[in-house]
């Protein structure tokens, strides 16, 4: 395109920008709209912000169009309730709530929550269909949904099959089937079989830390509170427990204090300070 066309076209979008929209001007240019907006800001023209409202109110009004619905749901807003409404002119709940939000109509507060209230079931209501038994016809028709006596699901499981699942923290576990809706940890059974329930106040644990590794060689006994501390990461002051102890209730804020490794050094020290004071005063 020659410089001579480029500033006439400049000089029309100078006068007409403002006065008709970007697509009227692309037709009288025999451009695209594309290339009048790129005209517009390499000139550095810019609309104010008063015409750019204007211009909004322009075309809402302009897509804004009666329906033959709108008397009907002028005069009866306010005395049918909106779904009802809805279904009396074979329409949507939504599309009459648009509707209203054009018209600039609203349900008055008070005949909301009366309308509210009259929903409501009413103290010694007795339903339509109460003592009333289905009919043999009825019978016969739903027979083939009602599950017979002793009906087991599809999925059901027999006696020791082993599936895996998850505890609180994420650490999976292998469960066996001992009986119908009885499961039991693997690892329970394997220690029970060999030496017997543990001895009350003990847990059954992993020496190798693998949860899944059920072999009698990898499973041990322990004090609840000893595996407690070693669980917590409290005996060895973990990074995860240190955290816990600067901010026990607020994960997100524990989550940013282990990214930053002297502040869990500094509190893992006063930890172990505070330990070692309360063992020579014992």
């Amino acid at each position: 395109m020659s410089n001579s066309i480029r500033e006439v076209h400049e000089k029309i979008v100078r006068s007409h920008y403002q006065a008709v929209t970007q697509s009227e001007l692309a037709k009288m240019l025999g451009q695209s709209k594309s290339y009048v907006k790129g005209l517009i800001k390499s000139i550095g023209l810019t609309y104010p912000r008063e015409w750019i409202i204007e211009r909004r109110k322009q075309s809402a009004d302009k897509r804004f169009r009666e329906h033959p619905c709108d008397d009907f749901i002028r005069k009866n807003y306010d005395k049918i309730p909106l779904k009802r409404l809805a279904t009396m002119i074979d329409r949507s709940d939504s599309f009459v709530r648009g509707r209203l939000r054009r018209l600039g109509l609203e349900v008055p507060a008070h005949i909301i929550e009366m309308r509210k209230l009259e929903s409501r079931i009413k103290p010694g209501h007795i339903p339509a269909n109460k003592g009333k038994g289905m009919s043999e016809e009825q019978r016969r028709k739903v027979a083939h949904t009602w599950f017979s006596k002793g009906h087991l699901p599809h999925n059901t499981m027999e006696d020791g099959a082993v599936t895996i699942r998850y505890n609180k923290q994420g650490t999976p576990y292998k469960y066996v089937r001992v009986g119908l809706g009885k499961w039991v940890e693997e690892h329970r059974l394997v220690w029970e079989r060999h030496h017997g329930p543990p001895q009350k106040g003990f847990v059954i644990y992993h020496l190798d830390g693998d949860s899944l590794n059920n072999s009698i060689s990898n499973l041990a006994t322990r004090p609840k509170t000893e595996h407690l501390e070693v669980n917590t990461g409290r005996k060895e002051l973990t990074d995860k427990y240190v955290g816990m102890m600067l901010s026990p209730r607020d994960k997100d804020l524990r989550s940013a204090l282990l990214e930053h490794p002297d502040l869990i050094d500094l509190k893992r020290n006063q930890i172990k300070l505070r330990r070692q004071c309360k063992n020579q005063t014992k």
